[in-house]
């Protein structure tokens, strides 16, 4: 098709192809070529917009005053930091070389007017003027909907900023809260939570682990939610807990009646599971990298799971320690939650009983609604011929994902790479000889490796 001929389309389907063509330098590109897909593609490549006060200082001003529409574009604003040129203005604002800094910096924000989302990084020496900037012209936004926030940095005197003015923000439907020092949790946490109530559905907890022996870790979970009114509870559905000790659950439980999903990365549970069986609270979605005799005997005590991910990549697992509950898990669990299960995500720590063999295979092919599957491959006793004929027996199945795991692996970068182009390799032999559903195939050796092999 011509250049004219791509003009003369729908300006919907214009902006919809460029869509899928990313937000990046692919859209940049397509959108410098002339001026009608410059007009066209001006609010997509806006849409997401990074505010960096060390490099951005020009489109800071141009925003300001009206000198380009990018500011009634942006629906995600990402904010790293607001040093440099915000800090040579200083906390005070009497001199008239500061004042023109500010002035440029809130009408800028001022002019974000369409914005849905933040992701800020607030750096513990950012100036307090800048903060409370950010804070006073976008908390009024009611189109504000999801708010990530990491409090970076050593807060050992915490300023009376983050913790009073975050819970500004009052239209959140989805709230991220990160800290470094485990002592800003709790207190952010409950004022956000207070102030959100009851439309916060999504709830993310990281606590740093600032130092594992801090007394406040164990009681911090029980407080959440001590500034909702007296008789009121939390509509949350989706609350992710990273990086701090899980203290006691029973007093917390009758806030998780809406609770769907739940994300647990590098906690350490007390009673939590324990305290959720026989209560009604029946998850959907489980994320774990802990498996202890009490998560299990929940996961039996109810149907409909639909996703499970079992990771074993927390700090605090042995690896010997949960080897004993896989038999239970794969024989009594996963036939429990047969009917409703779309995920199941098994990144086993080492070789072993975690890993696909027989028995695991019969409890899958069960599972016949199953969308995604990643599974463990001992190197010692592959299998890979009943593995993918487990998987190609899967009608819904899109997605299987391969862990090699045997000797140096996940440590050893060698080993992990030597053993992804073995499995590789017989992965190809075996695909030809069988004739499948077509599915794709990803080998990890890493978490965060990422490189699918598409096979049929």
């Amino acid at each position: 098709m011509t250049s004219c001929g791509i003009l003369a389309l729908p300006n919907e389907l214009l902006y919809q192809i460029a869509n899928e063509l990313g937000s990046g330098g692919n859209t940049t590109s397509l959108r410098a070529t002339c001026a009608h897909l410059n007009l066209i593609l001006e609010p997509l490549v806006f849409s997401q917009t990074t505010l960096d006060t060390r490099r951005h200082h020009a489109i800071l001003a141009d925003i300001a005053e009206n000198r380009t529409r990018a500011g009634s574009y942006v629906r995600k604003l990402r904010i790293p930091t607001l040093d440099s040129s915000a800090r040579q203005c200083g906390c005070t604002m009497d001199e008239d070389s500061e004042s023109w800094p500010k002035a440029h910096f809130e009408s800028a924000l001022r002019s974000l007017q369409g914005l849905t989302s933040i992701s800020w990084t607030i750096n513990a020496d950012d100036p307090c003027w800048a903060l409370e900037s950010v804070i006073d012209c976008l908390s009024p936004l009611t189109t504000i909907s999801s708010l990530s926030v990491y409090l970076k940095g050593d807060w050992s005197t915490p300023r009376i900023f983050p913790i009073r003015k975050i819970c500004h923000f009052k239209h959140l439907h989805s709230c991220s809260i990160q800290v470094d020092d485990i002592c800003l949790l709790l207190p952010i946490t409950k004022a956000v939570i207070a102030s959100n109530r009851p439309h916060l559905k999504r709830l993310q907890l990281d606590g740093g682990f600032a130092d594992v022996d801090h007394g406040a870790f164990d009681t911090d979970l029980s407080k959440l939610f001590d500034e909702l009114p007296a008789g009121s509870t939390s509509s949350i559905t989706h609350l992710g807990l990273s990086k701090f000790l899980l203290g006691s659950a029973v007093d917390i439980l009758p806030h998780f009646g809406s609770l769907q999903s739940l994300c647990l990365n590098s906690c350490v549970p007390v009673d939590f599971w324990s305290a959720f069986s026989g209560t009604g609270i029946y998850l959907k979605d489980v994320v774990v990298d802990y498996v202890n005799q009490a998560f299990v005997e929940y996961l039996e005590s109810y149907t409909g799971l639909e996703r499970i991910n079992v990771s074993f990549n927390g700090i605090f697992v042995g690896v010997g320690r949960t080897d004993g509950f896989s038999e239970r898990f794969y024989q009594s669990c996963i036939p429990r939650h047969r009917d409703s299960l779309k995920s199941v995500v098994i990144y086993p720590k080492t070789q072993g009983s975690w890993c696909f063999n027989a028995n695991v295979a019969k409890q899958l092919r069960e599972c016949r609604g199953l969308e995604e599957l990643t599974v463990g491959v001992d190197l010692m006793d592959p299998n890979l011929c009943l593995l993918l004929e487990t998987a190609n027996s899967l009608s819904e199945l899109h997605m299987l994902k391969l862990v090699p795991r045997g000797l140096g692996i996940p440590w050893n970068l060698d080993a992990c790479v030597r053993a992804k182009l073995d499995i590789i390799q017989q992965l190809m032999v075996s695909v030809s000889r069988r004739r499948g559903r077509r599915y794709e195939i990803e080998v990890l050796i890493r978490a965060n490796d990422r490189e699918p092999l598409v096979l049929g």
